[in-house]
């Protein structure tokens, strides 16, 4: 049984030799799925049970020259991959006993292929966790301070494949298709032309993804580990100049308001301000706290994609009590401006409007 259409291509290429899982090949399973070059072997009642895609298509009739291996049907899975299959089979089949929290790569296949399958379970369970470590508030982002807590990023993994393949569905309009391709680039290591058409328009109105709220924050922190202290992204650029522009127009912004309107703005005037300069009990060792702070933290020519550091204990030391309560203020306060824009600076919608477009 094969998904694959005939597009007429050369037949006689050498395929490479088949696998079998060592994982997920049962020997009393009745179905074999056969992706790329892995086979799985498991049971027809447990794919079913999960995706109503393989629900169905497990009930149409084989015919009878349909080839056998061990006297289970195959089924040719094409357009996916086998590491994708295999984290979504080891969802369906755990081997441990107690939940452990999933990798980047995992959720990115799993929420891909429960889209693509219907798996509303797992596509849920995606959603939550990518909903609770990329927030949408800035009392959320508060919470997990750019630590993932539901989900794990392994060496070589990118949060751009989350983005990628939260949008792979379908795009909602043409401001978001440059920050797609951006992600697709990211995710595979080229370019790959994503065209918004009208279907795909219409698709979203039951797009069961509903991720759009995520992207501004995993944006933002897609800025923070692909960027460089230098300005430029950390990889050769295999995308068109102009999409490399429109993604560094909006580390840039980042950058440029980490030197002018971060929550310690009042270190960057010249010479360093001072928090509360009405009330503050010592002027002069304030004065040269903060010219101290301003020389520790800020680097001449440096990228710094970092908007909303809390305040830290270090940066009290040696300021009275109030300028340590009125430079809390100010973080907090600068903190809730540039959440608001945060959006903005990759060209997408506000808040409000993204909240609009999630589905779910």
């Amino acid at each position: 049984m094969s998904t694959e259409p005939d597009d007429g291509t050369d037949r006689n290429i050498v395929s490479p030799p088949v696998e079998r899982s060592p994982d997920l090949w049962f020997e009393d399973g009745n179905i074999i799925l056969h992706v790329e070059a892995t086979q799985f072997r498991v049971f027809k009642s447990v794919l079913a049970k999960h995706s109503t895609v393989l629900k169905d298509m497990l009930l149409i009739p084989l015919p009878p020259d349909e080839p056998l291996i061990d006297g289970c049907p195959v089924v040719n899975l094409v357009g996916d991959t086998a590491m994708e299959w295999e984290f979504l089979l080891q969802a369906m089949f755990p081997s441990v006993c107690f939940e452990r929290m999933p990798s980047i790569s995992e959720m990115a296949a799993i929420l891909r292929l429960s889209r693509k399958y219907d798996v509303p379970l797992f596509r849920a369970e995606c959603i939550i966790r990518l909903r609770a470590d990329l927030p949408d508030t800035l009392d959320g982002y508060m919470q997990v301070l750019g630590n993932w807590q539901f989900m794990i990023q392994r060496d070589g993994e990118c949060i751009s494949e989350l983005i990628a393949s939260a949008k792979e569905a379908g795009l909602v309009d043409d401001h978001l298709r440059n920050v797609v391709r951006l992600s697709v680039f990211v995710m595979y290591g080229d370019f790959r032309e994503v065209a918004v058409t009208k279907q795909q328009h219409y698709d979203c109105v039951y797009n069961p993804a509903g991720l759009y709220s995520i992207l501004p924050l995993a944006l933002y922190r897609l800025a923070a580990d692909a960027i460089t202290k230098d300005g430029v992204l950390s990889r050769e650029p295999k995308i068109p100049l102009s999409d490399q522009v429109d993604f560094l127009k909006g580390c840039m912004r980042i950058s440029h308001l980490h030197t002018n309107s971060v929550p310690l703005k009042w270190l960057y005037t010249v010479p360093p301000a001072i928090p509360a300069p009405g009330s503050c009990l010592q002027v002069h060792r304030c004065a040269e706290r903060a010219s101290a702070l301003r020389s520790s933290i800020c680097v001449p020519g440096s990228c710094k994609i970092s908007l909303f550091t809390a305040w830290e204990a270090e940066w009290s030391k040696g300021l009275c009590s109030a300028c340590v309560a009125a430079g809390r203020e100010a973080v907090l306060e600068t903190r809730r401006e540039l959440w608001t824009k945060l959006p903005s600076f990759f060209g997408l919608p506000d808040w409000e409007d993204l909240a609009k477009m999630d589905l779910e």
